[in-house]
């Protein structure tokens, strides 16, 4: 599971940056406007990782870590959808707090790693 996170929050944080200009065509959009789909996964992921790594601390680790999941499914749909820029921006962003799943990731390796002392 760990792998997959790790997997996971590389392809959220580098797809974007090649992307822009494809965006931009297919939704005609200049190249500054499309560049929202890439910063506001970066935002998010700022102000998530924090948040989501105090929620996962101690015994709630798993829950918190299935919720965010869920929602990151949920933006990947929604970035899917040939809906628009918005719902393109909305969806990348619910996929920004998959970057918060690191320092999980991180705790349950040492957790897992430690063994008993």
């Amino acid at each position: 599971m760990l792998i997959y996170l790790a997997m996971l929050v590389a392809v959220i944080s580098s797809l974007g940056a090649p992307l822009i200009p494809a965006i931009a065509e297919a939704n005609d959009v200049s190249v500054t406007s499309a560049q929202w789909s890439l910063t506001v996964t970066l935002v998010v992921g700022a102000v998530a990782t924090p948040v989501i790594g105090r929620l996962g601390d101690g015994r709630h680790r798993r829950a918190v870590v299935l919720v965010v999941l869920s929602i990151v499914l949920l933006g990947s749909v929604l970035a899917a959808l040939p809906l628009g820029l918005g719902w393109l921006v909305a969806g990348r962003g619910l996929q920004g707090l998959g970057l918060g799943v690191t320092p999980l990731a991180i705790a349950t390796a040492r957790t897992a790693l430690a063994g008993d002392q």
